[in-house]
């Protein structure tokens, strides 16, 4: 009944009908395009970049899909039902699909409502693939929602009926952080840090960055207990972004002849948040996801390593999840890398305990320490 209710609905259904104003616009975008995945991809290229998404969640127009062409702003249901319009016009499969936001709850299955549903995102399927397409993020890419749409299932919503449709990123996404630093015989570090990030990284960051600059520079600095210098963030304005500072004064212990420290300094995984005994709901991660840390340490002159920590590999079961450790003496440097690698966005609950133990396991893997000796 949601479903007929909706397709019926001036502000919703009967917005897919007519525009016969966008034939021409549609011929144009998608001329030399040949295939349906390029067509696909070029539509929603076009409206992502052109059109301004006026930061109101609804799924139902308010400017309508003729104005917000005009005026290249709307709301969330404004934007992605021109751009499905745009699909079909196209040739393409496209429907709209209905969700309830993050902000806004899970969905009750128990008592349906068209009230809880506010926000609308498209959904095209080409040659038995399906994607998941949101235009009102300028950083989104086919298969990379915004946060915000990320909430378990939602509905396509078909003159056939109502389909449930699991709401999952499927972009791998890349944070690959680096330390470069110099170790004094007194057990100070001093060196640089970097961060590189793509896709849903990227898309979580500009965000952020677009909201309030100075807020996301504080939030990202406030936590070290040490100098920091030097902040400043580049966006190559081609999904990646780097975020770099400069360090001093992180101390490590020395006791007599010898420095002991951990080769992760302040990258170390030292707690999870993943305290119950069990879960009702899913796992979300946003995206599937590789996670990297390598940094390297100049042992200081004079000094020599007495022992470094054992090698760590493992795994979650049914490879949901993978953690690499590793730390040599290379070169007159200390070189550590560690690598986690969450191949999917969402788990199910059964998978919590096992989360927790490969998230225990990290932290005894990274709490191990280098011990220098003096020659």
């Amino acid at each position: 009944q949601i479903g007929k209710d909706l397709l019926e609905s001036d502000n919703f259904g009967r917005e897919l009908n007519g525009n016969g104003f966008l034939d021409q616009p549609v011929n144009t975008i998608i001329a030399g395009k040949n295939t349906p995945e390029e067509k696909m991809q070029a539509l929603f290229e076009h409206v992502r970049n052109n059109y301004t998404f006026n930061n109101y969640v609804s799924n139902y127009t308010d400017n309508g899909i003729k104005k917000t062409f005009n005026e290249k702003s709307g709301n969330a249901a404004d934007i992605n039902l021109m751009l499905i319009t745009m699909f079909r016009k196209a040739g393409l499969d496209a429907n709209p699909i209905v969700l309830s936001t993050v902000n806004n709850g899970v969905l009750n299955y128990s008592f349906p409502s068209r009230n809880k549903l506010n926000y609308v995102i498209a959904g095209v399927t080409i040659n038995k693939e399906f994607y998941l397409i949101d235009a009102t993020d300028k950083n989104a890419q086919i298969n990379l929602l915004p946060i915000r749409a990320i909430n378990d299932r939602g509905f396509m919503v078909t003159d056939k009926g109502m389909k449930e449709i699991t709401l999952r990123n499927s972009i791998m996404s890349a944070d690959k952080k680096s330390i470069t630093a110099d170790l004094k015989p007194d057990g100070n570090h001093s060196g640089t840090y970097s961060s590189v990030r793509d896709n849903y990284f990227y898309m979580a960051d500009q965000s952020e960055i677009t909201a309030d600059p100075k807020a996301f520079e504080k939030e990202y600095t406030e936590d070290y207990n040490f100098e920091i210098s030097d902040f400043k963030t580049q966006d190559n304005k081609q999904n990646l972004i780097r975020h770099q500072f400069k360090f001093d004064d992180v101390k490590v212990d020395v006791a007599g002849n010898k420095i002991l420290f951990n080769p992760f300094l302040f990258l170390a995984n030292t707690k999870h948040n993943l305290n119950l005994e069990q879960r009702n709901y899913n796992i979300e991660f946003g995206a599937p996801t590789t996670n990297t840390n390598t940094i390297k340490i100049k042992i200081p002159e004079g000094y020599k390593v007495e022992s470094l920590p054992a090698e760590k590999q493992f795994t979650m079961p049914d490879q949901t999840g993978g953690y690499a450790y590793k730390v040599i003496e290379k070169d007159g440097f200390i070189v550590a890398q560690a690598q986690k690698i969450i191949p999917y966005s969402v788990l199910p609950p059964q998978y919590y305990k096992p989360l927790k133990e490969f998230l225990t396991n990290i932290i005894s893997a990274e709490g191990q320490q280098v011990i220098l000796v003096k020659q």
